[in-house]
């Protein structure tokens, strides 16, 4: 993250912003998930955390409240994509092993194993993407987010003012 405070602006106010942007970002990954469903949503988990980061940087101005608040929004927004990132994981890692162990084990061996792994990453990927509104939900919590931001920039100018 390249992020850097423009010239006489606060810290708070830089944070806001890079916070805002790394929010439209993870939007913009979540709006692609149909393209590359596994990279889309690494990307918006990634941005996630980078918002859950500048939030805990800028927990003292807008206080331990909304700091939990907003943190936990960010956390249990992205618990549905560690799911899926989780499953993918699992699948990659015994492919991963598969390989190493081939010349030793007849993959064939394997490839029930393998099976019940792929069909527990897809069923996974199916409730997260398309029987849940899982995504919507997110994108619904990364827009609250978004406006939350604002409203508490508002406010803590008046405070100072």
């Amino acid at each position: 993250m390249a992020a850097a405070l423009k010239a006489g602006e606060s810290i708070g106010a830089g944070v806001r912003r890079v916070a805002r942007k790394e929010m439209g970002k993870a939007l913009e990954q979540l709006q692609s998930v149909g393209d590359d469903a596994d990279e889309a949503m690494h990307n918006a988990r990634k941005r996630f955390k980078r918002v859950r980061a500048l939030l805990k940087l800028v927990r003292r101005e807008i206080g331990e409240k909304s700091y939990q608040r907003e943190n936990a929004r960010f956390r249990d927004a992205g618990r549905p994509l560690t799911e899926v990132r989780d499953a993918r994981i699992l699948l990659d890692t015994f492919d991963d092993l598969v390989k190493r162990l081939t010349p030793k084990v007849p993959s064939r061996s394997l490839a029930a194993a393998r099976r019940t792994l792929q069909e527990h990453y897809e069923e996974i990927k199916r409730r997260v993407l398309d029987e849940q509104p899982a995504v919507q939900d997110i994108v619904d919590t990364v827009c609250k987010g978004k406006r939350r931001g604002e409203a508490l920039a508002d406010r803590s100018r008046l405070e100072r003012a």
